[in-house]
């Protein structure tokens, strides 16, 4: 019973490491997942406190933020006139008020009732709309010119062979009203 005795307690041996190694595992991944979410937790502080700090004291910022702040600045305008664009290709105006979303052509907040501005944004899209269609039917135009410029030149030469053939008919009429 020795061999059987020795393989139970290889096979016991390997379960008790192969256990231990699994529980290493799930301690490692709860560790690595709580760092993970601690490093998140500091990054968001870290950005409200830098947002406060920019909102409060921007105007004392060091030179050597006063580039960055403008840039920041910048960014932000221009995610600005992004939501914009994007409002008005959903056809949706928002409250400066209460900030529901309305209809593009709404007058007054559904809301509060607060009168709405017209959408500048729209105007801004339909002229540049108008503009693409503009150089659009320019090229339509063009096309359309050249294709009736290779038309009448077919039809010119059609013309051409037309007064061939009917030479080449009149003459044979002729050769057969001599014989």
């Amino acid at each position: 019973m020795g061999i059987w005795d020795d393989l139970s307690k290889t096979i016991t041996n390997a379960a008790n490491v192969t256990a231990q190694k699994t529980k290493d595992i799930a301690d490692l991944s709860k560790l690595s997942l709580s760092l993970n979410s601690k490093e998140s937790s500091l990054t968001d502080l870290y950005t409200e406190i830098g947002k406060a700090l920019v909102e409060d004291f921007s105007e004392q910022a060091p030179a050597e933020l006063a580039e960055k702040l403008q840039q920041a600045e910048a960014i932000k305008q221009e995610m600005s006139d992004i939501r914009k664009k994007i409002l008005v290709l959903k056809n949706i105006a928002v409250c400066p008020e209460c900030a529901t979303e309305n209809e593009l052509a709404a007058k007054f907040c559904i809301n509060c009732g607060t009168k709405l501005a017209e959408p500048v944004a729209q105007a801004v899209l339909v002229d540049e709309e108008e503009n693409v269609f503009e150089v659009v039917e320019d090229k339509i135009e063009e096309i359309i010119e050249k294709a009736e410029e290779k038309l009448d030149a077919v039809f010119d030469k059609d013309d051409v062979v037309e007064d061939a053939v009917e030479a080449v008919q009149e003459e044979v009429l002729e050769e057969k009203t001599e014989e």
